[in-house]
């Protein structure tokens, strides 16, 4: 059978955008981060999900947050089937929220734990906000897009008292191998400036550069070396907004001795050049 599009609003670099997809066959993206923040709720079948440093057991009924810029990938777990709907949104759409309501609506992305389990009363609750976008996005009557917002606004502040009465799936790691891996993520975002091949990394962990190599991109979606520039780049993003410094110090600093290959890394990950995205992000 073919995948179906159920429904959908807008585009994934909106500022704010839902798609809701049932799928039957193999579907995995890979190498994916973004500017919005992202809620999954899966209405069918069971995922793995890999968010920032660890992955996550998903099943039906359980919603998911994904923080902005945070690396994730959503794998099979047992069967390719499953239905879910992922919805985008950026602070921007927020607004006029005052500052402060806005970061405590958004804790549910900030908490080691990403995945809340409901219980069925509340799996109806949250299925009905969604089918009330699904329903606006069809009519597209005047002030739609203000619903959106109000609708938006009650499922983060559900999450959020939620979050406080611990309703988080407390995990384990997947597997050894996940557990091995997430370390890997967890110490390359502490010391991405150092420099670390691959097969010193295999020799730490006691395996060959060719499985290790494999299990890396199984679990994140990227060979270690894409990831290890990745990190260096956003941590480059961030410098480039925050500070004056020179671009070259700014290469240094995220670990790249060569500005021609920082530049042509910094392209590739962000799609502009550093002078291009410092000017970009002082015009926002």
């Amino acid at each position: 059978m073919q995948d179906q599009i159920i429904s959908y609003f807008g585009q994934e670099n909106d500022p704010f955008h839902f798609e809701r997809t049932r799928r039957f066959q193999p579907f995995e993206r890979k190498n994916h981060y973004h500017r919005n923040f992202e809620i999954n709720y899966l209405y069918q079948g069971r995922r793995s999900y890999f968010i920032g440093e660890r992955s996550f057991t998903v099943e039906a009924g359980d919603l998911v947050f994904i923080h902005e810029y945070e690396v994730h990938k959503a794998s099979i777990l047992d069967s390719p089937r499953h239905e879910r709907l992922v919805l985008n949104f950026n602070k921007l759409f927020l607004e006029p929220l005052e500052a402060d309501t806005m970061h405590e609506l958004l804790e549910s992305f900030r908490l080691q734990n990403r995945v809340l389990r409901l219980k069925v009363a509340d799996q109806l609750f949250i299925q009905g906000l969604f089918q009330k976008m699904e329903q606006e996005s069809d009519k597209r009557e005047f002030g739609y897009e203000l619903y959106f917002k109000q609708l938006l606004t009650e499922l983060l502040l559900f999450a959020k008292r939620q979050m406080q009465r611990q309703q988080t799936v407390e995990q384990e790691h997947l597997s050894p191998m996940h557990q091995k891996i997430s370390a890997i993520v967890q110490e390359i975002n502490r010391t991405y400036a150092e420099h670390c091949s691959l097969d010193e990394w295999a020799a730490r962990l006691h395996t060959s550069p060719y499985h290790l190599s494999r299990s890396f991109r199984s679990v994140t979606g990227f060979s270690l070396v894409e990831y290890v520039n990745m990190t260096r780049i956003k941590a480059a993003c961030r410098l480039l907004k925050q500070t004056d410094d020179k671009i070259i110090n700014i290469a240094q600093q995220v670990g790249y001795d060569n500005l021609a290959h920082f530049g042509r890394q910094f392209k590739k990950w962000a799609h502009v050049t550093p002078g291009m995205y410092r000017k970009m992000e002082a015009t926002d």
